[in-house]
């Protein structure tokens, strides 16, 4: 149960931070995917643009299909793994290869969940959002809540039964 009922806080968190941080990010002209065609690398606003190397490509396949990431790690040492979404991220996934160097969006305004995660990649022949940015469509931590409720309800029902 208390393992259940921390997922499900930690879901509700991340789902209301996320939604917090999601006008910030829209407002923010450094948080476009337009900005990512610039050449340099940029620090202000509340997305930062840098460049990055692809270390490797994972996919990993279910029966609900497959999901594809990339392994990238920037200038500083800092390395991701970043699930990509939808036929864009796929057809992205595609493209780049192992030790070429595109460029990466990461949200750095600071206190949300959503802070340091990359939003979007760049290559020479275009950019595709990530499952983090928050106009994919994508939204894993309702889900994640979901699972601590039902984890939760679960543990209830089995406390119930046994007494």
């Amino acid at each position: 149960m208390s393992l259940g009922l921390a997922q499900l806080a930690y879901g509700i968190w991340a789902v209301r931070s996320n939604a917090a941080a999601a006008p910030i990010f829209r407002a923010s002209e450094s948080c476009q995917l337009r900005a990512l065609d610039s050449a340099e690398t940029s620090a202000g606003g509340a997305c930062q643009i840098e460049s990055a190397v692809v270390l490797a490509r994972n996919s990993h396949s279910s029966r609900h299909g497959t999901s594809y990431s990339l392994v990238t790690v920037s200038p500083d040492g800092r390395r991701d793994d970043t699930p990509l979404v939808g036929y864009a991220g796929t057809s992205f996934w595609v493209r780049v290869i192992p030790t070429q160097e595109i460029k990466v969006q990461r949200f750095v305004a600071p206190g949300y969940h959503l802070s340091g995660n990359v939003t979007a990649f760049a290559d020479p022949v275009g950019s595709i959002m990530t499952r983090y940015n928050p106009d994919s469509g994508a939204y894993y931590d309702g889900v994640n809540a979901l699972l601590g409720g039902l984890i939760f309800a679960v543990g209830i029902a089995l406390l119930v039964k046994t007494r």
